[in-house]
């Protein structure tokens, strides 16, 4: 017959022998008691672990979403931070003395919820790229080849420094299937510009893709080194080759 205090229990109840000398002793009065509320206490740790989760998150601020470059903490830029972003629109800005790209984004934070998904529609954060200078006869083809080359695409920044209303950055385009893409390298390779002075801030690696990008647009003088190659040899022996072949073609016509 069932014992009417414990016909309720779920599963064995925790019995101690009448002879144990352990019987009163601290620790089976502990594994007692954690027999008897372990679901309780399975839920008190999984509620700790679920705050301990909660705060961390709220202290790499993985729920937040920046909309101003204010709203960034000044330890996310001495740490160089990465922050996702998806483009929204792209234009040429001024910044110390120099052409550069900038970007209108809308961040992605660490974790999305219900209520941040749908709210990229008012995001306006503003980004600066420095590492080039956009050459003035360039700015409106290297305007729209940037905005082609960017539009709506999500990139990984990592943050510089607070300037104004604005982020300075490094920026590369998320790619799946391959490398992510320097912003940039495709204005410097069509000649749009050169690598900036004020560069400073930029990592090496980040300077070195940009640089490479600038060699080839020089070497196959393109852009603003077609311009400036009209007086060297190498453009000069062109320019006889060309007069010749055109002297030989006339020459074989009579």
């Amino acid at each position: 017959m069932k014992d009417e205090n414990t016909s309720g229990r779920k599963g064995p109840a925790f019995l101690v022998a009448a002879d144990d000398p352990t019987k009163n002793s601290v620790t089976n009065t502990i594994s007692l008691f954690i027999d008897e509320n372990k679901q309780y206490i399975q839920y008190g740790f999984y509620t700790l672990g679920a705050i301990g989760i909660i705060k961390m998150g709220h202290s790499v601020r993985a729920f937040s979403r920046f909309v101003h470059a204010s709203d960034i903490p000044d330890q996310f830029f001495r740490d160089r931070v990465q922050i996702y972003v998806r483009v929204k629109s792209a234009d040429i800005s001024a910044y110390k003395s120099e052409n550069v790209p900038k970007l209108t984004v809308s961040h992605i934070p660490i974790i999305q919820t219900p209520f941040t998904k749908n709210s990229e529609l008012n995001q306006n954060l503003s980004l600066l790229l420095p590492g080039l200078h956009i050459h003035p006869e360039y700015l409106e083809k290297a305007r729209e080849l940037l905005s082609k080359e960017t539009s709506a695409k999500k990139l990984k920044v990592c943050l510089l420094e607070r300037h104004e209303n604005d982020a300075i950055v490094e920026a590369r385009i998320v790619n799946r299937l391959r490398r992510n893409t320097v912003v940039g390298t495709s204005l410097l390779y069509e000649g749009f510009g050169k690598i900036s002075g004020n560069c400073g801030l930029m990592s090496s690696n980040y300077l070195n893709v940009l640089q490479r990008s600038e060699d080839k647009a020089r070497r196959w003088k393109r852009g603003i080194w077609e311009a400036k190659t009209q007086g060297s040899p190498a453009a000069l022996y062109k320019s006889y080759s060309s007069r010749l072949f055109a002297y030989l073609k006339s020459f074989v016509k009579w």
